[in-house]
Order: C-alpha cells, then sequence, then structure tokens
C-alpha cells in the first residue's frame, strides 16, 4: 500500500511540473496532459486512503 501511495504522490509531482512546463513553454497540450496525469493521481490516492481506512474500519 505504501509502494502505491508513493507512486501516486510521485505521477501527481510530474503531472504539476509538466503543468508548469506546459505554461512557460505555453504548450497547451503538454499542460492538458500534466492536469489529467496529476487529477489521475490525486483521485486513487484518495481512493487509495479512503479503501485502506474502511478495511481499518471494518477490522475494529
Amino acid at each position: 500500500m505504501t509502494l502505491l501511495c508513493a507512486l501516486a504522490l510521485t505521477l501527481a509531482l510530474l503531472g504539476g511540473v509538466m503543468v508548469l512546463g506546459g505554461m512557460l513553454r505555453q504548450d497547451m497540450a503538454v499542460g492538458a496532459v500534466g492536469l489529467l496525469l496529476g487529477n489521475t493521481a490525486i483521485s486513487g490516492l484518495t481512493l487509495l486512503l479512503m479503501l485502506q481506512q474502511g478495511g481499518k474500519r471494518g477490522q475494529q
């Protein structure tokens, strides 16, 4: 689970860098891909954390 969280955070950071790079180069395609990548990573991280909390709650 920790590895998946680290991967999601890394992808979110990469997406943010791509958005900034797209803004600096004024390249809409790079910015759009970075935004999509970052949003997907954050959504996946949120889902992982929700599933992890649900599993802990069910064990108690």
